[in-house]
């Protein structure tokens, strides 16, 4: 089928925040996010639009798309750039259902580890973030409800696809969500310039059992409140002549440190309800 001007409108709309939660749907761009979503989450896809080039230059995500039963439609160049925010466009866009998750239902066990956002704003460090929670086995990603919107384009691109990877909650409050993870014996290690250098730590003991890293706003880090409910306070340390890392580096130097330090430790998941 060839794509309406009635249902391009309704695709723009989720172009903003208030399209999207209108239509509990968000747009997905490029050949990598949308093959990955079709592999990861097949079900949340309802339509792929592809043009006649992308059609031919990428005819395993066309396969792809017709193995699953996904509705696709054809796509001229003018319809896929009125839906893209890139500066070059792929040809290839998939509208998606909402698909962040319930605390209560994030798998965990001894080995988990999770990274909690605490107001971050910049969609491509969220995006970023959540790739890289992906790349290094991150059990879940928790957001509390003064952070940027998932499904915001920007994150969505950023994270070429790890965002059907990886569970995500949104909306929480932190000390509420702390509190629930610590029923479960996750210990809650803080980034801040105040903690002690991680190249400090005794990886194979300090990263031991279920962890989540709590990460503060990119420009304000966190409060003196948010630190005092965290179990650990951890600083990356700063050997050139640099003021300071982003949040999105320092998140990653974090996370594969203690996911180096749990390489080899097997256990059985469990879910937190």
């Amino acid at each position: 089928m060839i794509l309406s001007p009635a249902r391009l409108k309704t695709f723009r709309s989720l172009m903003l925040k208030q399209g999207r939660t209108r239509n509990g749907a968000f747009l997905v761009e490029g050949p990598q996010a949308v093959g990955e979503a079709l592999r990861s989450k097949p079900e949340a896809i309802k339509t792929v639009l592809m043009t006649d080039i992308a059609r031919v230059s990428h005819s395993d995500l066309l396969q792809l798309v017709l193995q699953t039963g996904t509705e696709f439609l054809e796509a001229s160049d003018v319809d896929i750039s009125r839906l893209s925010q890139a500066q070059s466009p792929q040809g290839v866009i998939a509208i998606s259902r909402f698909i962040d998750v319930k605390l209560e239902t994030l798998p965990t066990d001894q080995n988990a580890q999770f990274i909690f956002l605490n107001n971050i704003r910049d969609p491509g460090n969220l995006g970023n973030i959540i790739r890289t929670a992906d790349a290094a086995g991150v059990a879940g990603v928790l957001l509390t409800s003064g952070s940027v919107d998932i499904y915001n384009p920007k994150v969505v691109r950023a994270s070429t696809g790890s965002i059907f990877n990886v569970p995500i909650v949104t909306g929480v409050a932190l000390e509420e969500c702390i509190a629930s993870l610590k029923q479960f014996g996750i210990r809650v290690i803080a980034a801040d310039v105040s903690g002690r250098s991680i190249s400090d730590l005794e990886q194979q003991t300090f990263f031991h059992d279920a962890i989540v890293w709590l990460f503060g706003n990119e420009a304000h880090g966190l409060s003196n409140d948010d630190i005092a409910v965290a179990d650990e306070v951890v600083s990356v340390p700063i050997f050139g002549r640099a003021e300071s890392l982003s949040l999105q580096t320092a998140a990653a130097i974090c996370v594969y440190q203690s996911s180096f330090a749990r390489q080899g430790k097997k256990s059985r998941s469990r879910p937190l309800g």
